[in-house]
């Protein structure tokens, strides 16, 4: 098991993880829904109010977790904050091209509601990642001060 955590902490194995990741939602999210390249299972029909959130549920997932890869891929180069500004810029960045090349693609529309969920998934994971990995302690009290005799 410790080989297999090991594994994973290559560089390689991040880069083509989040490079992976990110071409398989811009493949799904991209193809045409008559016609899809990858068929997932998700059958078309008439929008409703479920199918709406289940979809923006799905965007929030997808582009948390790519945020998440990018981080990790990064993570291995530079500090914490260029990391996650750097994973950050790439998701919202992905997020916009796929809505953009959706007009491109028999059936398919942007949407401005499934880029807000994209990016709600980013900024959910980068605030996670910011808590979880930065040392906060100079936010908490200031250092102490020499006492006066």
């Amino acid at each position: 098991m410790t080989s297999f955590f090991t594994f994973l902490q290559k560089p390689l194995v991040r880069w083509l993880m989040a490079i992976g990741w990110s071409l398989w939602i811009g493949i799904l999210l991209v193809q045409s829904e008559s016609n899809p390249l990858i068929d997932i299972g998700i059958q078309s029909g008439p929008r409703t109010l479920i199918r709406d959130i289940l979809a923006a549920g799905a965007h929030l997932l997808a582009f948390g977790t790519a945020c998440g890869l990018w981080f990790w891929a990064w993570s291995g180069y530079l500090r914490l904050l260029p990391s996650l500004a750097l994973a950050c810029c790439i998701a919202i960045c992905l997020g916009g091209l796929t809505e953009y090349l959706q007009t491109f693609s028999p059936g398919r529309h942007p949407s401005w509601v499934d880029f807000i969920a994209n990016c709600a998934g980013i900024f959910i994971v980068a605030c996670f990642i910011w808590y979880t990995q930065a040392d906060h302690q100079h936010f908490h009290s200031a250092a102490p001060r020499a006492q006066k005799r």
